[in-house]
């Protein structure tokens, strides 16, 4: 699903304009980025929480020439699901009977 179909199947859901959804949707992604850019986390209870790491120091190839190079560590975005998201993706088996120990 990319961004103009979710915005379609969230209009729908809410019964709300497509306009107005992005607005919202593009105001929403925009606070994350904001917030995480200032090294805060935003915590979604039962979607998860977004943070920043900061990926260490490493070597790579230049692909055209072979060369090793050292590429610089840096910030990325990082997602933990929460637990509301990981049952709608993984469902929890049902529970089934205790077992029964022989006397």
């Amino acid at each position: 699903m990319n961004k103009k179909e979710f915005i379609l199947s969230v209009a729908n859901r809410c019964g709300m304009k497509k306009k107005d959804v992005e607005n919202v949707i593009n105001s929403a992604f925009a606070v994350v980025g904001e917030t995480l850019a200032t090294g805060e986390n935003v915590r979604l209870t039962g979607f998860g929480t977004f943070n920043v790491r900061k990926s260490k120091p490493r070597i790579g190839r230049n692909p055209q020439t072979g060369e090793r190079i050292t590429i610089k560590p840096r910030m990325v975005p990082f997602l933990r699901c929460g637990k509301g998201l990981k049952e709608v993706v993984q469902p929890k088996p049902a529970a089934r009977g205790k077992k029964r120990t022989k006397k």
